[in-house]
Order: structure tokens, then C-alpha cells, then sequence
């Protein structure tokens, strides 16, 4: 798949156009639900929203998840997530805490705001105490094993 081709199927994910289907017996009997691309929503992909302002390491994240068989978007400060947020059904947010302007917290609280029921996990450099981030569903450091992030965003999506 070429980068144009694969710039849409990502955006069809995101808006919950295009599925993933294991076996046909999957899909809806219905041909008219099949033709637009209607099926159980378990089998939607979950969209990951990752916001860094370090651009590195929202690649690193992103091959990741990718990799995990999530969806992801990927934004770089406060206000292309929220963008993308209102924009995009996101299951998830990941979010760097220590973003500047506005900073994690701030975009934290407009997202719980937003929707409430959409997990956020605060990823930071160094600890964040949770006490601090009223609307972080959890706590990770960068540091911390790609491993534990994905079982925490398991755990948080219910999967």
C-alpha cells in the first residue's frame, strides 16, 4: 500500500469506516449493511490518540501500537489533539503530561470534559504523582516497557 492509500485507510479507521473482519460469517447477512461496510462494532479497530511534542518518540509509540493492531493518531501539542479528538472516534488517549502549552493536565481535563467514558493515560518523563491528574484514568513513564503500556491500555479498553 502506497502512502496516499495508507493515509486514507488510517482516516477510515479513525472515523470507524473501515473494520477489520476475521471471517466472513463476521459480517452482517444483510448484503445492503455489507455494502457500507457495516459490521459488529467488536470488531471496529480501537483508535489510539498519542500526543508528544517530541516527534521521535511519538514514531517509536506509534510502530508500537500499530503493531499491537491498534489505530492511531498522532498529534504533537494540546490543540491538534483536541482537534483530532472532537474530530475522530478515540478509544484512548495517550497523553505527555509535561507538554507545554496548554500542557497535559489542562488538555486532560478538556478531554474528560469531552467525553468522559474515553480513557486518558498520562505518560511523563519523570514520576507524576496521580493525586495531580484528577482526570488520568493512570500514570506511566516513558520509561517504563512498551509491555506494561500495552497491558494498561488492554486493561483500560476492556480487551
Amino acid at each position: 500500500m502506497d502512502g496516499p492509500a495508507l493515509v486514507d485507510a488510517m482516516r477510515r479507521v479513525a472515523r470507524g469506516e473501515l473494520f477489520v473482519q476475521n471471517r466472513s460469517s463476521d459480517m452482517r447477512e444483510d448484503p445492503s449493511e455489507v455494502a457500507r461496510g457495516l459490521t459488529e462494532s467488536k470488531n471496529r479497530i480501537p483508535v489510539i490518540l498519542s500526543v508528544d511534542e517530541n516527534s521521535a518518540i511519538l514514531y517509536k509509540r506509534y510502530k508500537v501500537l500499530q503493531g499491537a493492531g491498534y489505530g492511531v493518531l498522532s498529534a504533537t501539542d494540546g490543540e491538534q489533539a483536541m482537534s483530532m479528538f472532537e474530530a475522530y472516534p478515540v478509544d484512548l488517549v495517550l497523553l505527555d503530561y509535561a507538554m507545554p502549552c496548554p500542557d497535559g493536565e489542562i488538555v486532560a481535563h478538556k478531554i474528560k470534559r469531552c467525553k468522559q467514558n474515553v480513557p486518558v493515560i498520562a505518560v511523563s518523563a519523570s514520576r507524576v504523582p496521580e493525586a495531580t491528574l484528577a482526570c488520568a484514568d493512570c500514570v506511566v513513564t516513558k520509561k517504563q516497557d512498551p509491555v506494561f503500556l500495552l497491558k494498561k491500555i488492554g486493561q483500560l479498553l476492556d480487551l
